[in-house]
């Protein structure tokens, strides 16, 4: 058995320039939805892949299971998704992606409640977390430090916040921006550490924290 791990949406049939654009601007809602999904056993495959296309292949390919990805072709109209707006983009990309697990429910009898869950905790279409999961301590432990992940449809964002002891925000400071790739905005990915009581360092990055303006300033 296998435990399904990764969803995605793609475009076939469509320029390189425009697929790998769709491509990009999608993920963050696919990542979304991603990380609400509860952990769900399936005999062959770890992923599943909804490609969006003009045209379905015929019908014995619409459910190809390669390398452990389930493939599954959903007819879209792909030359409107680039004249919506953003918030439009986004609600293209969740109908989608909404439409292949419902399909892949109807295929395998597996997922239909965990899909629709995880489905229901994503519609807002809100793609924002703070990372890592608890936060980290000063040495004094007055204060926490985290990240705060914001990924969008044209970038990803991470901002250093600083919290009291009741995990209130007193202070955020800009970390970095990068495309919304995971492959371009994960390997920037650091823990913040505090080198000190009033110093916090993120990868490269070193932040003074004054606790009496509660101000975090780049050094």
């Amino acid at each position: 058995m296998s435990a399904l791990r990764d969803i995605d949406l793609l475009a076939e049939g469509i320029e390189r320039a425009q697929q790998v654009e769709f491509n990009q601007q999608v993920r963050h809602i696919a990542a979304l939805i991603e990380r609400h999904l509860p952990k769900i056993k399936t005999p062959n495959f770890w992923k599943i892949l909804v490609l969006c296309c003009e045209a379905v292949p015929e019908r014995d390919k619409n459910f190809a299971v390669i390398g452990g990805v389930m493939d599954v072709y959903l007819a879209c109209d792909i030359a409107s998704y680039f004249k919506l707006s953003p918030k439009g983009k986004k609600e293209f990309a969740f109908k989608a992606i909404s439409q292949g697990l419902e399909m892949v429910a109807a295929h395998t009898g597996l997922g239909e409640v965990d899909f629709n869950l995880a489905l229901e905790a994503s519609k807002l279409l809100i793609n924002e977390w703070a990372w890592p999961k608890s936060p980290i301590s000063s040495p004094d432990r007055k204060w926490k430090a985290q990240l705060w992940c914001s990924h969008e449809i044209d970038c990803y964002k991470a901002h250093l916040i600083v919290m009291d002891k009741q995990k209130q925000e007193s202070a955020r400071a800009f970390v970095f921006e990068a495309p919304p790739s995971e492959f371009q905005f994960v390997p920037l990915m650091f823990a913040p550490e505090w080198i000190s009581s009033d110093e916090i360092e993120v990868g490269e990055h070193r932040w003074k924290w004054d606790a009496d303006k509660l101000r975090l300033t780049k050094t």
